[in-house]
C-alpha cells in the first residue's frame, strides 16, 4: 500500500515529528511504501530511515502542494498528523484517495475552527481520534469517528540511562526530581507551566530536596517569561531549563529526552488541556508515575496505582471558543507532596501501565485502518 504522510518531517522534536517518524518507519518495515509530505524543515526530496521525504512547499501546512504531491506520489491513503484547521479544507477535494486526519481534540465541546473545517472538507474525509475523549466530543459534535489510535512512546525508553543523566546534570540520586515537557509559546498557557511552578514553590517549601526540570523555552516571544516567574517565586536553582541555543536547534535527541524521563522520579504532566499526552506515556515507559489534570485526554492516561489526577477549573480557550481544565494549585502541590513518598514504589504499576501504548501494539491499528481491516 502507498501511504502519503503529511506532517512535520521525522527527524524534527516535536511531538507529532516523533508520532510521524515512529508510525511511517513502522508501515515503511511492514512493506508498505511511505512518503512524509514535510510541511516544515523539509527543502529537497530524501530518504530518511527507509521513508520517502518530499517538501511540502512554502505556504504553512502544505497548502496549495500537497494534493499535487498525493496524486504524484499516486498515494492510497493520506494521513494528516497536524491539527485540522491550518489545512485549507477545500484543497482535499483534489485529493483522490481517502483522507485520514488523526484529529488532536483538547476542549470541549468541539472548537469552532475544527466546526468550521469540518463543515467545509471534501472529499473522502475518515477521522481518526487520538483519544476517547477526542472521539466523545467529535461524536457528540455530529462526526462519527472511524477509529480510536492512541498514541505511542519512543523505543528509546525502555534503554533510557537515567543514572547518567542525573550525572551529566549535575543531580545526585538522592535528590527528588520532577520533569515536565511542553512547547513556551502560548500566552493561554496550556502546558500550565504557571500552576506547576506556583505548586512546586509550595511544595519545595516542604521539601528540601526536590528539583523541577523543564524542558521547554525559559522565555519566548509568543510564550511566558517563565525565568522571571522563576526568579519572582524564588525558585531560580531549584528549576532549571534546557540550553536555549541547544533546543533551538533541535540538538535534544532520542536517548537524552528517555534519559531525562528515565532520571525523574515523577512526571509533573498537569496541563490544562491534552489532545493526547505523550510526555506521560513516555515517562511511564521508563516507568516512571506521572501527575496530571482530571480532564481532556489526560484522565485516560491514568490509573490509581502509577498516577495521580488533579482537579481543576474551568479555563476558556478563546481561539477555540470553548473549554479546557486549568488545574488547581492546591491540588497539584499536594499531589507532589504525595508523589515525593510515594512514587519510586509505583514504578512496576507505571512501567506495565506503558504497555498499552507501546509501537507493536498501536501501529498495527494503522495498518489495519489504512488497508480495510478496521
Amino acid at each position: 500500500m502507498r501511504v502519503a504522510w503529511l506532517g512535520p518531517p521525522p527527524w524534527a522534536a516535536s511531538g507529532y515529528g516523533v508520532q510521524t517518524r515512529l508510525f511511517t518507519r513502522w508501515l515503511a518495515g511492514r512493506g508498505h511504501e511511505v512518503a512524509v509530505l514535510a510541511y516544515a524543515g523539509c527543502h529537497r526530496p530524501e530518504v530518511y530511515e527507509g521513508v520517502q521525504i518530499l517538501p511540502a512547499g512554502m505556504r504553512p501546512y502544505g497548502n496549495g502542494v500537497f494534493p499535487h504531491l498525493v496524486r504524484e506520489w499516486r498515494a492510497d491513503a493520506l494521513v494528516l498528523m497536524c491539527d485540522l484547521w491550518p489545512v485549507e479544507p477545500g484543497q482535499l477535494a483534489r485529493v483522490d484517495c481517502p483522507v485520514y486526519p488523526w484529529v488532536p481534540v483538547d476542549a470541549d465541546p468541539l472548537g469552532v475552527m475544527d466546526k468550521a473545517w469540518l463543515e467545509s472538507a471534501k472529499g473522502d474525509v475518515r477521522l481518526v481520534a487520538m483519544s476517547q475523549f477526542g472521539a466523545r466530543v467529535l461524536e457528540e459534535g455530529g462526526w462519527p469517528v472511524a477509529a480510536v489510535i492512541p498514541h505511542s512512546a519512543r523505543p528509546e525508553m525502555g534503554t533510557a540511562d537515567g543514572a547518567g543523566w542525573r550525572r551529566d546534570n549535575g543531580l545526585s540520586a538522592d535528590q527528588f526530581l520532577f520533569v515536565k515537557v511542553g512547547v513556551n509559546d502560548d500566552k493561554l498557557d496550556r502546558k500550565a507551566f504557571a500552576a506547576t511552578l506556583l505548586a512546586f514553590q509550595r511544595h519545595a517549601r516542604k521539601h528540601r530536596d526536590s528539583w523541577l526540570y523543564v524542558h521547554t523555552e525559559a522565555q519566548h516571544p509568543s510564550g511566558i517569561n517563565l525565568a522571571y516567574m522563576c526568579q519572582q517565586l524564588g525558585l531560580t536553582g531549584r528549576v532549571r531549563f534546557p540550553e536555549e541555543w541547544r533546543r533551538t536547534a533541535d540538538l535534544y535527541g532520542d536517548g537524552w529526552m528517555a534519559g531525562m524521563h528515565a532520571a525523574a522520579d515523577c512526571f509533573a504532566g498537569a496541563s490544562a488541556a491534552e489532545g493526547f499526552g505523550i510526555g506521560a506515556i513516555e515517562s511511564l515507559a521508563c516507568g516512571r508515575p506521572v501527575i496530571l489534570t482530571r480532564g481532556s485526554a489526560m484522565t485516560e492516561l491514568a490509573g490509581p496505582a502509577y498516577s495521580r489526577l488533579v482537579g481543576g477549573e474551568p479555563k476558556w480557550a478563546h481561539h477555540h471558543h470553548s473549554w479546557w481544565v486549568s488545574p488547581s494549585v492546591t491540588e497539584l502541590a499536594a499531589a507532589m507532596d504525595s508523589m515525593h513518598g510515594q512514587a519510586r514504589q509505583m514504578r512496576p504499576a507505571a512501567l506495565r501501565a506503558a504497555g498499552r501504548w507501546q509501537l507493536d501494539v498501536v501501529a498495527p491499528l494503522w495498518e489495519k485502518l489504512l488497508t480495510g481491516g478496521l
